[in-house]
């Protein structure tokens, strides 16, 4: 088994000051999840703080699991619970950042060697 840790760059582009911001990263199974909060981001501003963790297991990749929650211009938004963007070994031995972008419509995951991922972003209560 070998394990890595990232660390992860997030970017709003909501063309607005967001507040209340939480992402978080599970791996797989695992019941300890990374999460980071940050109380403002500016547009464009790249926040950093959070890393994330994940293992391969006998060449099984498992997943990463995505979810952010953030008010922007008064609103709340979120994504669906169960996302998914895969880290590889390539990405772990980068040991460059994951990127992170979203607005209010949609979130990217890119990963410093593998494919991207997006997901809708959705206004909530």
């Amino acid at each position: 088994m070998t394990k890595w840790t990232l660390p992860v760059n997030v970017i709003s582009r909501c063309g607005a000051e967001v507040s209340a911001l939480t992402v978080r990263h599970r791996y797989d199974d695992s019941d300890k999840p990374d999460i980071k909060e940050w109380p403002t981001a500016r547009d464009d501003q790249v926040l950093t703080g959070l890393t994330v963790t994940f293992t391969v297991r006998h060449m099984n990749l498992g997943a990463s699991f995505w979810w952010i929650k953030f008010t922007c211009a008064g609103k709340k938004y979120t994504c669906k619970e169960n996302f998914y963007c895969c880290l590889t070994p390539d990405d772990g031995n980068s040991g460059r950042p994951v990127v992170i972008t979203f607005d209010r419509g949609d979130m990217k995951v890119e990963p410093p060697a593998s494919h991207s991922c997006q997901v809708a972003v959705y206004e909530t209560t």
